[in-house]
């Protein structure tokens, strides 16, 4: 667990800054480019991840590929699989790029409702939009390879970089050259080229034996074809059910109202902030495990994991749901803006905390080359979820678009959790919802409402920050102490300490 434990530390730390700076700034660029050119920029992630879909899932695999390849006698064939999975994702990325570079601008033109930006500046923006997300495409496929490779610091060494100088950068540019989205779109197409540049060097500088000449091998692309197929369906599904209520809301809704939902959202799912570095870490250590195999290793990093992840996200997960008001307005400084996003952000943030709870058996699936099922449940899930969005959204607005994610996510935790125990033989499901996630979610709930009850809110912005903090402290050392696995770690940790003093 030592090791999960430290490579989970550090990604938290690179993504973590990574998001935190990128929140620290959301306020200066809404007041300084206003809601609707802000909500133009909160298309960004959207149409990248949309875009990154299209890869064929060969991300996911080279990520599992390098975890199974990298330390065996053969480390050659972990370069050569690497060569000719690039010049693949490499080939499809120019013509996808190509594609949205042409089509996005028209596509957005027809989709957006603007009241206040004109039909030039918008097409403009679109067009910057479009060049940024094509210069994004190799990014998730090589930091996937490192991530495979355990080059955890790396990947976010280079990540919290290209925060750091996309966003002081696109500020100073907008402070002093020109106050525009077209602007900050611009800047942010240079900081991907150069972070995928950097990415590049550093993936094949960390792959082993250099001096072995690399060759395209149709047959390893064939070997892998299979599972690429299904991590790609379940990729395109995925991004579907994950972004499905921005989707909706920016046709149903004025380019206003999504620009507030895009504030409530980046609230209501800042437990991504931990999710991801927490999955990043355990998925290729359940890799190599089922590569070896090792069953005993592989339940004891599932249980290890869990409660790491449960132990990261509910006491954030419970601040947000009983104190939104007080964490938009710490954030944003402004109290009708905070109580127009604190209900929307509430239910996004119970939505994300299932969703990352469900990470884990996700990952089990691919570690063991199962895509079918994932798959399957990922099409239904979308084919139930897109026409609700759209019924609750017509219905009760934001909020009715927001109550779609929850509902979602319970439904494939119902589903989904029972039968990956069940085909990977990883024992009764409601074991594992007892003893790792039970204990965690009680402990967090129950200590931030506490607080919240006894304290209330706030009047003013350094009193939230307060309570916030307050919450937040209390809220992690309870969740901490209810997670087994998690206390024990921590005692060993100030045991160690107290040795190392004597």
């Amino acid at each position: 667990m030592a090791r999960l434990r430290t490579d989970v530390v550090v990604n938290i730390l690179g993504q973590g800054w990574a998001v935190a700076i990128s929140l620290l700034f959301v306020p200066f660029f809404v007041s300084r480019l206003g809601i609707e050119n802000y909500a133009i920029i909160a298309l960004l992630p959207l149409c990248t991840a949309l875009l990154q879909v299209l890869d064929g899932g060969l991300a996911v695999t080279l990520n599992r590929e390098m975890a199974r390849l990298a330390p065996s006698t053969a480390p050659h064939e972990a370069r050569s699989t690497a060569w000719t999975l690039q010049v693949v994702h490499l080939s499809a990325g120019i013509f996808f790029g190509l594609s949205a570079i042409a089509l996005l601008p028209m596509a957005g033109m027809a989709w957006l409702q603007p009241k206040e930006v004109s039909a030039s500046e918008l097409h403009g923006a679109l067009l910057l939009l479009a060049i940024t997300v094509a210069l994004q495409w190799p990014i998730p496929f090589l930091q996937n390879g490192l991530m495979g490779l355990g080059r955890q610091p790396k990947v976010n060494g280079l990540l919290a970089v290209y925060s750091t100088v996309l966003n002081v950068g696109a500020a100073v540019l907008i402070t002093f050259a020109d106050s525009s989205v077209s602007t900050f779109l611009g800047w942010a197409g240079a900081c991907a080229m150069m972070h995928s540049i950097a990415l590049a060097i550093v993936f094949w500088r960390s792959l082993p034996c250099p001096i072995v000449p690399v060759h395209f091998e149709i047959r390893r692309l064939r070997e892998v074809m299979s599972f690429s197929a299904g991590a790609a369906g379940i990729g395109i599904t995925g991004v579907i059910l994950t972004h499905f209520d921005r989707i909706v809301g920016s046709r149903l809704l004025t380019l206003e109202q999504f620009g507030y939902y895009g504030l409530a959202a980046t609230v209501g799912r800042s437990a991504y902030l931990l999710i991801a570095p927490v999955f990043s870490a355990t998925f290729p250590r359940l890799s190599a495990l089922v590569a070896r195999p090792d069953q005993a290793g592989m339940h004891t990093l599932y249980s290890s994991a869990t409660q790491i992840m449960c132990v990261a996200i509910f006491p954030l997960t419970a601040v947000v749901v009983w104190m939104g008001f007080d964490l938009g307005y710490a954030w944003l400084g402004n109290a009708s803006t905070a109580g127009a996003i604190a209900e929307v952000a509430a239910v996004l943030s119970i939505g994300a905390a299932l969703n990352g709870v469900m990470h884990l058996p996700y990952g089990l699936q691919l570690a063991h080359g199962m895509t079918r099922l994932g798959l399957q449940i990922n099409v239904a899930l979308v084919a139930l979820s897109l026409p609700v969005a759209v019924l609750l959204c017509r219905q009760f607005g934001p909020i009715g678009l927001a109550a779609t994610w929850p509902l979602t996510n319970a439904l494939y935790f119902m589903v989904g959790v029972p039968l990956t125990h069940r085909m990977t033989g990883f024992g009764r499901a409601l074991s594992w919802i007892g003893q790792d996630i039970l204990p965690a979610a009680i402990a967090s709930f129950t200590t931030v409402g506490v607080i919240h009850a006894a304290m209330g809110s706030s009047q003013t912005r350094l009193g939230a920050i307060t309570v916030l903090l307050c919450s937040l402290v209390a809220g992690y050392a309870s969740t901490a102490v209810a997670a087994t696995k998690v206390r024990q770690e921590l005692i060993e940790i100030v045991s160690r300490g107290l040795r190392l003093r004597r």
